[in-house]
């Protein structure tokens, strides 16, 4: 059993509905956190695939975290991460939860909705904005 403390604590918010990653995620802990390099993840519904990608978006983050603070600074705009899933219900879901979670580290989510038929912009959704306003930006897809 690994613990979210384990994290920088300026991520930890991102995860503060639950105090322990389950076996899959704690195992590829040490991996995500310590490479950039890609990886996939084949295992069953609700067995925390989603967390390995939130943890993935913590490694790019992390690079931006300033050692002798411990503070998360970084240009607003230079940073993306793709999420892409098979219901449009999936990724409204998700972009709710990570609005709420990696706004409570600073970040300001721009989200794509993207069609199956490519480069054409189904809708565009922007988080507008908020006290957190021009302390972050991560673009999800």
């Amino acid at each position: 059993m690994r613990s979210v403390e384990e994290l920088p604590p300026c991520f930890q918010p991102i995860f503060s509905s639950f105090k322990y990653f389950n076996g899959i995620q704690a195992e590829m802990l040490d991996f995500i956190l310590s490479s950039a390099r890609s990886f996939v993840v084949s295992a069953p519904t609700g067995s925390g695939k989603t967390v390995l990608l939130e943890l993935a978006i913590v490694q790019m983050l992390m690079k931006h975290v300033d050692r002798a603070t411990g503070a998360f600074n970084h240009k607003p705009g230079e940073l993306k991460a793709i999420y892409m899933a098979p219901l449009k219900a999936l990724v409204q879901e998700k972009k709710e939860e990570w609005i709420a979670a990696f706004g409570a580290v600073g970040l300001i989510l721009v989200v794509r909705q993207i069609s199956a038929n490519i480069g054409r912009v189904r809708e565009c959704i922007e988080v507008p904005d908020s006290p957190m306003a021009g302390k972050g930006l991560a673009g999800m897809v």
